[in-house]
This record gives C-alpha cells, sequence and structure tokens, in this order.
C-alpha cells in the first residue's frame, strides 16, 4: 500500500520542493512588481488624460473667444 521512499528520493523531493517554493516566491515578488509598476502606469494616464482635457477645453475657450 503505502511505498517506503529511499533517502536519496526523499533528499530529491525535498530539494524539488525547495526549488519550487523558491520558484513561488520569484513569481510572486515579479507579480508584486508588475502590479505596482501597472497602478504607476495607470496613475499616470490619467493625468495625462486629466491633462489632454484641460488642454481642450482651454483650445474650445480660446476659439470661442476669438469668434466674439
Amino acid at each position: 500500500m503505502f511505498e517506503l521512499l529511499s533517502f536519496q528520493e526523499h533528499m530529491e523531493l525535498k530539494k524539488r520542493y525547495r526549488e519550487l517554493t523558491d520558484l513561488l516566491y520569484y513569481k510572486q515578488a515579479r507579480l508584486e512588481t508588475m502590479a505596482s509598476e501597472k497602478a504607476a502606469a495607470e496613475f499616470q494616464l490619467e493625468k495625462e488624460i486629466k491633462r489632454l482635457q484641460e488642454a481642450q477645453v482651454e483650445a474650445e475657450r480660446s476659439r470661442v473667444s476669438r469668434r466674439s
């Protein structure tokens, strides 16, 4: 029913477990970095959109005032 692992098999499994754990930590850190970069990019994009909208409003005001 239950198979006993040899010492070598046990050590290989421990090594693989450590490798997978390290990979998981790396991927989690990378994911957090990417999420932070995305949030910063979204914030910058929102600022640029607002700046563009303000410039469009100002251009429209200038156009209307030149007509008058």
